[in-house]
């Protein structure tokens, strides 16, 4: 059975769960099975990022997470 879960970023970011498609955009809230999921955050035009996390899911509704993620550093110019 699956759940509802709200899964989000400070700042908001666009993320795929367990390898996705399909990538979601900002605070979304999804279903997912009870377990551990994996949740990679893209980041979004004005914030570039690059983060990965593990998650486990409840056996219930309601799951909240909200990573504070860090931005890429752009690579240095030549």
């Amino acid at each position: 059975t699956k759940h509802r879960a709200l899964i989000g970023s400070k700042p908001w970011s666009d993320f795929t769960v367990d390898g996705g498609p399909p990538t979601y955009e900002g605070t979304t809230a999804i279903e997912l099975a009870p377990g551990p999921h994996t949740i990679h955050y893209l980041g979004q035009p004005n914030f570039k990022a690059d983060q990965t996390v593990t998650i486990d899911m409840p056996d219930r509704d309601g799951f909240k997470h909200v990573e504070m993620l860090k931005e890429l550093t752009p690579p240095a110019s030549p």
